[in-house]
C-alpha cells in the first residue's frame, strides 16, 4: 500500500473519530494524528533524499515521488524484476524514463562496465531526470 493510501485513509479515520461522543484511546490517536499532520507539512516541498544508496530531487506532492520518498522506490514489483535480472556489464534501455527512478536503479545495477540507455520525450520530466542525474 502507498503511503498516500495510508494518509488518506488516516484522514478519513481522524475525522470519523471526531464525530464520535466518546473518544477512547485518545493519546494513541494524537500520535497518529501527529505523525500524518507532519507529513502533510511535508507536501508541496522538494526534498533531496538518498533511498537504496541513490539520491533523488523529490517533490512530495507527486505521488511517484512521494512513494520513493516513504516506502523507498516506485513500482516495487517493477524494482524486483529489475534487481533479479539486470546484472554488472549489461546494456539496457529504460524507455519512458520519467524522472529516473529506474534508471538510477538500473546504472547502479549494471556498473561502470554497463551501459543505461534512457528515452524521455517530455520536457518536464526530463528536466527532473537530469536534476538526479547531478545528484
Amino acid at each position: 500500500m502507498t503511503a498516500y493510501f495510508i494518509k488518506k485513509g488516516i484522514a478519513k479515520l481522524t475525522n470519523a473519530y471526531r464525530r464520535l461522543p466518546v473518544r477512547p484511546f485518545r493519546k494513541f490517536f494524537r500520535k497518529i494524528y501527529l505523525k500524518y499532520a507532519e507529513n502533510k507539512m511535508l507536501e508541496n516541498r522538494v526534498v533531496v533524499a538518498k533511498r537504496g544508496g541513490i539520491k533523488y530531487r523529490l517533490d512530495l506532492s507527486n505521488s511517484q515521488d512521494n512513494e520513493v520518498y516513504y516506502d523507498g522506490c516506485f513500482e516495487p514489483t517493477v524494482v524486483k524484476i529489475i534487481q533479479k535480472y539486470v546484472k554488472p556489464g549489461m546494456t539496457v534501455f529504460d524507455i519512458g524514463a520519467h524522472a529516473g527512478g529506474h534508471t538510477l536503479r538500473l546504472a547502479k545495477l549494471v556498473g561502470a562496465e554497463g551501459k543505461v540507455i534512457a528515452v524521455e520525450p517530455d520536457q518536464t520530466p526530463l528536466l527532473k531526470f537530469k536534476d538526479n542525474l547531478r545528484l
